[in-house]
């Protein structure tokens, strides 16, 4: 099977504060180690780019 991988996934395992930050990264290791096929597409890329790059307090990702 293949799993599309949201964007608030990626941004998630880069926030060790964030309540999900454990889940994001256990859900993507469970797939991974159970053979599943990963994608991300461009437009995940793009979100994700746009706010791991904003400085700060003005990530938009509910975090401060």
């Amino acid at each position: 099977m293949s799993t599309l991988v949201d964007t608030n996934v990626l941004l998630r395992q880069l926030e060790p504060e964030h309540d999900h930050h454990r889940a994001a990264i256990a859900a993507t290791m469970h797939l991974i180690e159970s053979g599943e096929t990963l994608y991300v597409a461009a437009q995940s890329i793009a979100e994700f780019w746009s706010v791991a790059t904003r400085p700060g307090r003005r990530t938009g990702s509910g975090s401060v």
